[in-house]
């Protein structure tokens, strides 16, 4: 092992100076490119952090007109509910009405048959 050791060393000892600026050159570039990433991943974190805040906004105006919906559904089942009743109440009266006009017509045609025989005498 020790053998590979002092072959790598010499092959570094032996490296041009240009083989080292290509290399620092490339390590450069990799790190340039590497700072450009994380600056759009940093933008596009806060674009997403941004948008985010929207979506929360405009879900807590869902949630408020959903309520007043919900709100106003029970509202229109009570009203709902108010006029059913106020309808059978309605058919109610006119079956009342209706006999009430027809014990009116029964009493008329009593009266009327009575008067009949209080002239005849």
């Amino acid at each position: 092992m020790d053998y590979n050791k002092n072959i790598i060393f010499d092959i570094i000892d032996q490296a041009p100076n240009f083989y080292w600026e290509i290399l620092a050159e490339r390590a450069r570039i990799k790190l340039v490119d590497q700072l450009r990433e994380n600056q759009q991943l940093h933008e596009l974190l806060d674009e997403l952090i941004n948008e985010r805040g929207e979506l929360e906004e405009k879900k807590q105006q869902y949630e408020n007109f959903k309520n007043i919906i919900e709100s106003t559904n029970g509202i229109n089942s009570l009203l709902l509910f108010k006029m059913l009743q106020l309808v059978q109440q309605k058919q109610q009266l006119a079956q009342e009405k209706q006999q009430l006009t027809e014990e009116k017509q029964q009493w008329l045609q009593e009266k009327h048959e009575l008067l009949q025989i209080i002239k005849k005498k």
